[in-house]
């Protein structure tokens, strides 16, 4: 193919063939067709991030899971407080009439007492949220979190993963069986698993990453004989209120997270995966 051609000519043609196989241009694939630019910043994050790990949790990631749930659920913390006190709020104003009222026909009441006594049981409530969310996220970190081997690797049909990229970890979840007071849904209870422990760095999310963890979680689930994957959030956990039925997952249960702590409420989504298998 080459001869009759002058020796030069024959050393830049074999330059540019190895060139060509060796070098990847930029705005181009792998088949030479013309690579679509990115439209916006979150396209472009999305192009760095795109390798990100999904594996198996291993011992040497536990102070760092630890560090994700107690981030995440700091979050957690504002709206949560902010939930509760707007109806606590909400309910001592509607008492301002008839505490006025009240104040009117009956001399030994004070208007003026009843402010202060609702002010101070405002503030009470205040500091008890955040002591008592200080305390689940202890309970939390103290529990599961603090042995993950037994708990998510040693149990049948549990398992924990992570995400990582550039051998950092940035998210993570895990699947467990039912407890014996969770509702199975009509479903046999051993055909019920259940998501727990969803979290990604904030810096990390909206990239697909929650979405690779799931999709690791809902396969390995079919794996094992699963037939439905249930999950539980909160009214304080907005994102999550948005990515699971965006993702396949059906809202079947709304209720108060507890009675004294209106304006709180408890989400149980479920993800049907015999019904996804016969669609598929």
């Amino acid at each position: 193919m080459l001869s009759g051609l002058p020796w030069f000519h024959k050393v830049t043609l074999l330059y540019l063939t190895n060139f060509q196989t060796t070098v990847t241009l930029p705005f181009f694939n792998a088949d030479m067709t013309l690579r679509r630019a990115p439209t916006s910043q979150a396209e472009v994050k999305q192009d760095e991030y795109i390798d990100v790990i999904i594996r198996s949790f291993q011992s040497r990631d536990s102070h760092v899971v630890r560090t994700i749930f107690a981030e995440s659920m700091g979050e957690m913390r504002v709206p949560f407080v902010y939930d509760v006190m707007r109806q606590a709020i909400l309910y001592g104003l509607l008492l301002l009439l008839p505490a006025g009222l009240l104040n009117q026909v009956w001399p030994f009441w004070s208007f003026k007492l009843y402010i202060a006594v609702l002010i101070a049981l405002l503030i009470a409530l205040f500091v008890a949220l955040h002591i008592g969310f200080s305390r689940y996220i202890q309970t939390c970190l103290h529990t599961d979190l603090d042995n993950v081997e037994s708990t998510y690797l040693c149990q049948e049909k549990s398992h924990m993963w992570v995400a990582e990229l550039d051998k950092k970890i940035i998210g993570m979840v895990a699947l467990v069986p039912l407890d014996d007071h969770e509702v199975s849904f009509g479903k046999p209870r051993e055909t019920v698993g259940r998501l727990r422990r969803m979290a990604v760095l904030p810096e990390f999310r909206r990239l697909g990453v929650a979405r690779k963890l799931l999709d690791e979680l809902l396969n390995y689930a079919r794996k094992i004989g699963y037939e439905q994957v249930i999950l539980l959030t909160t009214s304080a956990q907005q994102a999550a209120l948005r990515f699971y039925p965006k993702h396949g997952f059906q809202l079947v249960s709304k209720r108060l997270a507890n009675r004294a702590l209106r304006g709180f409420y408890h989400y149980v989504y479920c993800y049907d995966l015999e019904r996804r298998n016969k669609v598929s």
